[in-house]
């Protein structure tokens, strides 16, 4: 039924209008009657498919009813009812029903919605990711979907909103998950946890002569985003919390101290001491020959260092040439007077 005092507030203000207005009002008020009855039928049905575990008969008037709030722009309710609607659904292993309500949320989102800032909306994508089964097709869509949408919000980076990516790296990790975890923790700006998954990552799937490796182009990696403080809380996690490195410096690995020195030199833009650590340490770099691509973009992000040659031979003469052409270097400078004993 209408509601009564809806019915009794058309009445009064139908008596301020002339007559031909009065008639237009009248089928107005008679079509939006028929809406409310009819979305409170739909509604009411609802409850019934519910009650009967009548679960396909459920999706399809979740559908209906999202895009008839929709289309009466009530868009908080739409996606209310389809986020209470999945979490329904994903209790009684309907997943792929689930799934597309999913959809909905993100879709309302993407036509409606610019605000990544609202923590019950990034809560929300974060239940959903977590409730989707990892060998559903539909998780990458819905994934790929939520970040995108993210990055289009205002002030949002665009590798998508922080928090979010944080959160799908989180559910990828304590799924055991660790290279899809790995790829969202580098846009999150979570260094902490993202070093204790990478540990984690190390134990279950690394070599002893591994654990080095580990952490040391995830590092890299966020310095050629200019992402110091996650790549320096990374190192102090990884560091702190794997049983095989122990305490330091120095570090028995060699590549750990040449992360920890490198860290040092980027935070206090040390350029003698960044060139004389690529030097002295090519043998261990040449482990992975793309460590000299990410040392390539950090020099020239931190230290203005322009480097044309791809060959890691190219990168290190280059690198020496542009540090001994610089007129505002000094040669006695006391970090290029390390050792590699000081280092290791």
């Amino acid at each position: 039924m209408a509601d009564p005092y809806w019915l009794h507030f058309l009445k009064r203000k139908r008596k301020h209008f002339s007559p031909s207005q009065q008639d237009n009002f009248t089928i107005s008020s008679v079509f939006l009657i028929k809406m409310s009855n009819a979305l409170a039928r739909i509604e009411e049905k609802l409850a019934k498919s519910k009650s009967s575990c009548n679960f396909y008969e459920a999706h399809q008037l979740y559908t209906t009813l999202y895009h008839r709030y929709n289309a009466k722009k009530r868009f908080q309710d739409a996606r209310d009812l389809v986020r209470s609607g999945a979490i329904f659904l994903f209790e009684n292993s309907e997943f792929g029903s689930a799934s597309q309500l999913c959809m909905l949320f993100v879709e309302s989102l993407e036509k409606f919605s610019s605000d990544v800032a609202n923590d019950d909306i990034i809560e929300t994508l974060g239940e959903m990711h977590v409730l989707l089964p990892n060998d559903m097709v539909e998780k990458e869509s819905f994934e790929k979907r939520a970040v995108a949408w993210s990055a289009t919000c205002a002030d949002a980076p665009k590798t998508g909103n922080k928090q979010l990516r944080q959160k799908f790296a989180v559910n990828y990790w304590k799924s055991k998950m660790f290279a899809e975890a790995r790829r969202h923790f580098l846009y999150s700006g979570d260094g902490a946890n993202f070093g204790k998954m990478l540990q984690d990552y190390s134990l279950h799937h690394g070599l002893a002569g591994e654990v080095d490796l580990f952490p040391v182009q995830a590092i890299l990696q966020l310095l050629c985003t200019k992402c110091d403080e996650a790549a320096n809380n990374v190192f102090i996690s990884y560091t702190t919390s794997h049983p095989l490195i122990g305490s330091g410096p120095p570090y028995k690995y060699p590549l750990i101290n040449f992360i920890y020195f490198l860290l040092v030199s980027v935070k206090d833009c040390q350029l003698p001491m960044f060139t004389v650590l690529c030097e002295l340490y090519q043998p261990s770099l040449q482990r992975d020959i793309l460590y000299f691509n990410y040392l390539e973009k950090i020099a020239q992000h931190y230290f203005g260092l322009v480097t044309t040659n791809e060959k890691p031979q190219g990168f290190f003469e280059n690198l020496m040439k542009s540090f001994f052409d610089d007129e505002s270097d000094k040669g006695n400078d006391k970090s290029a007077s390390l050792t590699v004993e000081d280092l290791d």
